[in-house]
């Protein structure tokens, strides 16, 4: 991840490089799961796949002693 490029309610947004991609990483609040499993559940089960929204790459659930952290990554183009 390069430079947070936007925040609100759901969580953060960082611009980063993936292979030789621009992409974008969503961090969700750690206490909104839900939007997080709605998210990846319409990407995934979905196939969400418009010209207009960031095509979808992976999510994750980082959990470590301190804390857990929710990511959805997309390719920023």
């Amino acid at each position: 991840m390069e430079k947070q490029i936007g925040v609100g309610g759901y969580g953060w947004v960082y611009r980063g490089k993936w292979h030789d991609d621009i992409i974008a990483v969503k961090i969700f609040a750690a206490n909104d799961v839900s939007s997080w499993v709605r998210e990846v559940y319409i990407y995934e089960t979905l196939g969400l796949n418009h010209e207009n929204i960031l095509r979808f790459i992976a999510a994750d659930n980082i959990v470590n002693i301190r804390s857990s952290s929710l990511y959805s990554t997309h390719l920023y183009e």
